[in-house]
């Protein structure tokens, strides 16, 4: 009799206690996301006062990319941002998920040429 109590006490005190959901980042979320990260493109194109134009394509809302030089891109589609000759440039490409939230999927690396005045 002593036992039963004691079940249905604990019972009511785990029944009564909150229970927290958290959704986490699964791994199949997790991959689709690293999928998108890796279709993002980098390339460039000379400009002008020895500027180079970055362009960034296959960008979507479930990604946003950040770079060394503290610019971020988010949304759909294709951005551009000019820099300077000789530079290196890191982009680092974050997920926007509400699950995955922030979480690292893959960087990526772009050394621009000197400018060359004699050309």
């Amino acid at each position: 009799m002593r036992g039963k109590k004691i079940f249905y006490i604990v019972l009511t005190f785990i029944c009564m206690s909150p229970f927290m959901v958290k959704a986490d980042c699964d791994y199949q979320r997790l991959a689709e996301l690293s999928k998108l990260a890796s279709n993002v493109k980098v390339s460039y194109n000379y400009d002008s006062n020895a500027n180079f134009t970055v362009t960034l394509t296959n960008l979507t809302d479930d990604i946003y990319v950040t770079d060394n030089f503290g610019n971020s891109f988010n949304g759909s589609g294709e951005r551009q941002v000019s820099y300077g000759s000789g530079n290196t440039v890191t982009y680092q490409i974050f997920s926007n998920d509400a699950n995955c939230s922030g979480r690292q999927l893959g960087t990526k690396y772009i050394t621009l040429p000197s400018f060359n005045p004699y050309y």
